[in-house]
């Protein structure tokens, strides 16, 4: 798995014509839902570019390794429950297979839906449920799930409370516990956004955690710096 300066460089670019086409925009008074869209797009390649640099410095970086794993011993290891705060009708699938967020400074993980399945068509595919999601947390907070199982039910087909855990090494997976009615819609309900409860034992573990990703990305940033400038 190379992760080469040519990527990191390439994807910096884009984050910097991104930042410019923002700021020409906000200048020119464009609608704010255009660039609130930008905004969102930046932060969102911003993430995957840190997430690239943070996988290479856990190889070739003894103190970035050491804070990063500091930073999964902060986390509520155990059992770890979520809720769904939000739901949306999909003009494609019948449910949730992604979601995608970040652990928030009050201590809660947001994830919002990144991508749904794209259904089958027979019989059972409208009754089909995300039973199951898979993922990690990174050393910054940022969280991917993925669905890993599907169940299939003729009303209760939308999640809305989920409980799993987070392991020493940031891997999450949840089950869902109970489901909501979607006899309405016919399987057009899926989960818009997910919330957990405080994902650690106390504040002196959520204000250590955040002194360390404060440094983490001081070390991505003078990484980033380094790279770019050359």
């Amino acid at each position: 798995m190379e992760i080469n300066n040519k990527k990191i460089i390439k994807i910096d670019g884009k984050l910097t014509k991104l930042a410019e086409k923002i700021s020409r925009y906000e200048k020119i008074r464009m609608p704010f839902t255009t660039i609130v869209r930008l905004k969102k797009k930046h932060a969102e390649i911003n993430t995957e570019l840190n997430r690239l640099i943070t996988r290479r410095l856990l190889i070739e970086n003894n103190n970035f390794n050491k804070l990063a794993n500091e930073s999964y011993k902060l986390l509520k290891n155990g059992s770890l429950k979520f809720k769904t705060t939000a739901q949306q009708m999909s003009a494609t699938g019948n449910h949730t297979t992604e979601l995608r967020g970040r652990l928030h400074r009050n201590g809660h993980i947001y994830c919002d839906v990144k991508k749904t399945n794209f259904p089958i068509l027979n019989f059972f595919s409208e009754y089909s449920f995300p039973s199951s999601f898979e993922g990690n947390i990174d050393c910054l907070g940022n969280v991917i799930l993925k669905k890993s199982a599907t169940d299939y039910a003729l009303f209760k087909r939308v999640p809305t409370k989920l409980e799993g855990e987070i392991t020493t090494n940031g891997r999450i997976r949840v089950n869902a516990t109970e489901c909501d009615q979607d006899w309405l819609f016919r399987g057009k309900h899926v989960i818009s956004q997910i919330i957990s409860e405080y994902a650690f034992k106390d504040i002196i573990t959520e204000n250590e955690f955040f002194e360390n990703k404060k440094k983490l990305e001081d070390i991505i940033h003078n990484f980033k710096q380094e790279i770019t400038s050359h």
